[in-house]
């Protein structure tokens, strides 16, 4: 059940009597406002240590996605968006830039040097002082990271887009004036952002989301125009007008979802009314928890192949809890299982330190870690939504900041890892390593830098998603370089049968476990050759040359160098026998 109402004003009569019943009327609004909200229990934050070493390694993890060549284009310095579009808009754009702000603040990457802040922040100011606009000043809704270019020349950006952007900005002016004069000149000069505050018919939409874009177009003095202006006064609005009772929680009837109250709070730490209204969409999704059970963290995202907005309130008091996804015609209800989004679970617990908001985060990052950050989340009957993006990895470190984590490493060293073969004769490319939280992947020389590493670490390494050094303890005390030779050998398989011929161009896949995959042909004498494969046993399979008939299939076990390895194959399909015989080529 729910009801509906709306704040009146009090009526006039002398002015005594005015005076008592305001003084009334505000200790019942506020006992009001408590007893509505349920006050949030903050009795969980005697564990705030325990949670910033879970924000810190959150942080960590989404971190990875914004590293050179996964989620940002080495040559460029721009980011993709999704590991799936190499694209990028200006909301996308701000998100980047927040990530490195943040990332630097709490220590995951240095302030100056290669791939530090700075260094970032410069390959994005270029981009921006050169970009290409439309001819009135307007950015295009989406560039691509490789090139530069506008993905359409169709398309202009969006108030969204464009507040965004300006409130990162700002962020980067408070942070490091000294890039005040070039960003000046992006805002004021090369980019039309007046046009853009000016023109009322635009989308500029509503309630949170307009009332959070609104303050990037204030911070560099846009607020003199009307939807500026408009958006501004979006809160009082709220506040004024009518409100549906969920679980006992009074929320606006508004269109009401996570996503940009958290950004409010992280971005610009945004209080008064506005963080009254927060603290309250907070509430009711964790007295749905207590209701049905299961965890919830509403905001939008990727959903398979769409964009979906999941609603606490959906713009009126009869639609609650409800599920859109964007098309070209508006937002359309779909029926799916709601996601609990990662970027909103982890945000809640940086925000809050509830017991709810730290059991909702270890549950939502523990079934969406991927080497490559964190990915959408995972719905209401467990499927994980598997989209890999910068929005998600960006608020969580945003997440880390806000609660105030350090990571340490800022006073320390230069911890280089080397990594090669069984005899230290091959250096291994695409090793990831990991040093407390820290990860990379080694170069075409085996080499990858850790930096600002100091005291006892952990190294740990996997190959081709298989484990090959495990929780390895190191002191860090001055620039190191160390050196792993692992088990990884050079294996040869030669496959005959069918009257003892060779088989020419049969194909081969080796499996291990859910990680390591390779296919490969056979030679003209049945030979393949693989190089640096991790030592343990493998599913091996053999098809014919177009992956369509399974020849055999056994396991093999990969623990010698060089070794061959005989397949025979009888002449019935399906049949495979291991030989220990030698086979002489002509």
């Amino acid at each position: 059940m729910y009801t509906v109402y709306r704040y009146t004003g009090l009526g006039s009569g002398r002015i005594k009597y005015i005076i008592i019943i305001i003084f009334i009327a505000i200790i019942i609004s506020t006992a009001l406002i408590y007893s509505s909200v349920k006050t949030i229990d903050k009795s969980y934050e005697s564990n705030n240590e325990d949670d910033l070493r879970l924000l810190a390694s959150y942080a960590r993890i989404a971190w990875r996605y914004f590293q050179p060549g996964v989620g940002v284009n080495p040559d460029t310095g721009l980011h993709y968006a999704k590991l799936t579009w190499h694209g990028f808009t200006d909301w996308d754009l701000a998100s980047y830039i927040l990530a490195v702000l943040d990332a630097g603040d709490i220590g995951l990457i240095n302030i100056t040097g290669e791939w530090g802040v700075k260094y970032r922040l410069e390959k994005i100011l270029d981009f921006l002082v050169n970009r290409e606009l439309n001819p009135d000043g307007i950015p295009y809704w989406g560039y691509n990271a490789d090139t530069g270019k506008p993905t359409n020349y169709k398309r202009l950006t969006t108030p969204s887009d464009a507040g965004r952007l300006l409130i990162a900005l700002y962020r980067i002016k408070e942070r490091f004036p000294e890039y005040s004069d070039i960003i000046d000149y992006i805002v004021y000069v090369k980019t039309g952002f007046d046009k853009i505050a000016s023109d009322s018919s635009l989308n500029w939409g509503s309630g949170f989301y307009l009332y959070y874009i609104a303050q990037g177009f204030k911070l560099f003095g846009f607020d003199n125009y009307d939807p500026v202006r408009k958006g501004l006064n979006e809160i009082n609005k709220l506040m004024n007008g009518d409100f549906v009772n969920i679980y006992g929680v009074d929320i606006p009837v508004t269109y009401v979802t996570s996503e940009p109250i958290v950004h409010g709070i992280l971005d610009l730490n945004l209080s008064g009314d506005f963080r009254t209204l927060a603290d309250r969409v907070y509430k009711v999704q964790e007295l749905r928890y207590k209701d049905k059970g299961r965890y919830t963290a509403f905001s939008e995202g990727v959903y398979s192949t769409y964009y979906i907005y999941e609603w606490i309130v959906q713009g009126s008091p009869s639609k609650l809890w409800t599920i859109t996804m964007a098309t070209k015609e508006g937002l359309k209800k779909i029926n799916i299982p709601p996601v609990i989004f990662t970027k909103i679970g982890i945000s809640f617990l940086a925000i809050y330190h509830t017991e709810y908001a730290r059991k909702l985060a270890m549950y939502v990052a523990s079934n969406t870690v991927t080497d490559y950050g964190f990915c959408e989340g995972i719905d209401e009957e467990g499927m994980v939504v598997s989209a890999v993006n910068d929005k998600t990895n960006s608020m969580i470190i945003n997440a880390a900041r806000y609660a105030g984590v350090k990571i340490g490493f800022r006073r320390g060293y230069n911890l280089t890892i080397r990594v090669l073969d069984w005899d230290g004769e091959d250096p291994i490319e695409g090793a990831h390593v990991y040093v407390d939280g820290l990860d990379g992947y080694t170069d075409s020389r085996g080499l990858v830098t850790f930096q600002n590493v100091s005291g006892e670490v952990k190294i740990n390494i996997t190959y081709l998603g298989v484990p090959l050094l495990t929780d390895f303890p190191y002191k860090v005390v001055n620039n190191s370089l160390v050196t792993f030779k692992l088990d990884l050998y050079d294996v040869n398989l030669c496959v005959y049968g069918f009257e003892d011929g060779y088989i020419v161009n049969a194909s081969i896949l080796l499996s291990y476990r859910d990680g390591f995959r390779y296919v490969g042909y056979t030679d003209e004498y049945g030979m393949m050759r693989i190089e640096n494969i991790p030592v343990g046993s493998y599913e091996l399979y053999i098809y014919d040359s177009n992956q369509s008939i399974i020849l055999g299939n056994s396991t093999i076990d990969v623990n010698i160098d060089e070794e061959t390895i005989y397949l025979y194959l009888n002449n019935s399909f399906g049949s495979l026998e291991i030989k220990p015989i030698i086979i002489i080529y002509p």
